[in-house]
C-alpha cells in the first residue's frame, strides 16, 4: 500500500493517533518551526561530527505513517521526503501541512486540506486544542487523544 493509500484509507482517530504517536516517540528530533532538516553536530569534546535530522510534528507523524526514520539526504526537500516514503510530493505536503494545522489546533484548515487530498476530516466537538510548541506537555498530547477517541 502507498503512502498516499495507506492515509487515505486512515480514519480521523488514526491520525490523531499517529500524529500523538509521533510525538511521544519521535523519530527524529522536534523542532516546530521546520518540516525537515538537518545540523551537523560535534559528538563528545568535538572529536567527531554527526547529522541530527530535525522535523516537526508533521515529518514525525509521516515517518509514523510510513514507517520511515528520514535522513539527512532525504530530509530538507519536500520532494525527496516525498521520493522516501514513495509517495507525490503535492500529496505530501498537502498532508504535512494539515497535521501542522492540527498541532496548531486549527481544524478548520485541517478539514479543508484533508476533504481537497482525500483523506479523513476530523469532526470538531467545539473542545479548545492546544497549540504544540516544540516543547509541548502530556497534558497537550492528552487533549488530542481525547479529541481521536470521539471520532467516529
Amino acid at each position: 500500500m502507498t503512502f498516499k493509500e495507506k492515509v487515505q484509507t486512515m480514519t480521523s482517530g488514526q491520525i490523531i493517533m499517529a500524529m500523538v504517536t509521533a510525538l511521544e516517540k519521535p523519530s527524529i528530533r522536534i523542532n516546530m518551526n521546520s518540516y525537515g532538516h538537518y545540523s551537523t553536530v560535534k559528538t563528545w569534546f568535538g572529536l567527531s561530527k554527526k547529522n541530527v535530522c530535525f522535523g516537526c510534528a508533521a515529518t514525525n507523524t509521516v515517518c509514523q505513517v510510513a514507517g520511515i526514520k528520514f535522513t539527512a539526504e532525504n530530509i530538507s526537500v519536500g520532494i525527496t521526503r516525498a521520493q522516501a516514503v514513495q509517495t507525490d510530493d503535492s500529496f505530501l505536503y498537502g498532508f504535512e501541512v494539515a497535521i501542522d494545522s492540527l498541532r496548531k489546533g486549527d481544524l478548520p484548515q485541517y478539514n479543508y486540506i484533508a476533504k481537497s487530498n482525500g483523506f479523513a476530516e476530523i469532526e470538531d466537538n467545539g473542545m479548545p486544542l492546544p497549540y504544540l510548541e516544540t516543547i509541548y506537555t502530556r497534558e497537550q498530547l492528552d487533549t488530542f487523544v481525547t479529541l481521536a477517541q470521539g471520532q467516529q
